[in-house]
């Protein structure tokens, strides 16, 4: 075999060169992938952490609001529970007084007579 027939056999070294500079090259734009993803996988969580931070805000606004309606409506009930109170007292002396009253005007009003009909005050 003659030269020009083992050098026909084997490629350039040119090849050689671009295919090892072309898989340095796709070693290189791996780990620029990598990074980028572990980037994005950061950025990803630490959006997540505010929005769970923002959820949690809105729902201590809203417990919070919930439980001032709470405490309203809890002093108006008891408001409401005191004036019935009132009320019950005040009709319990609205008869008291009313049958004082009856029994003032039976005493001082003279026995009607079976037939006639009662006196006008």
């Amino acid at each position: 075999m003659t030269r020009a027939d083992v050098s026909s056999n084997q490629p350039p070294t040119w090849v050689n060169w671009l295919g090892a500079g072309i898989t340095s090259m796709l070693a290189v734009l791996f780990l620029v992938l990598v990074q980028q993803v572990r980037s994005q996988n950061d950025q990803i969580q630490t959006l997540k952490q505010r929005v769970e931070g923002l959820e949690n805000a809105r729902a201590l606004e809203r417990t919070s609001a919930l439980e001032s309606q709470v405490q309203t409506s809890t002093s108006r009930l008891q408001a409401l529970e005191r004036l019935r109170g009132d009320v019950q007292r005040l009709t319990a002396q609205q008869l008291r007084l009313q049958a004082a009253i009856e029994q003032l005007r039976g005493d001082s009003a003279p026995a009607p007579m079976p037939g006639l009909p009662p006196a006008i005050s």
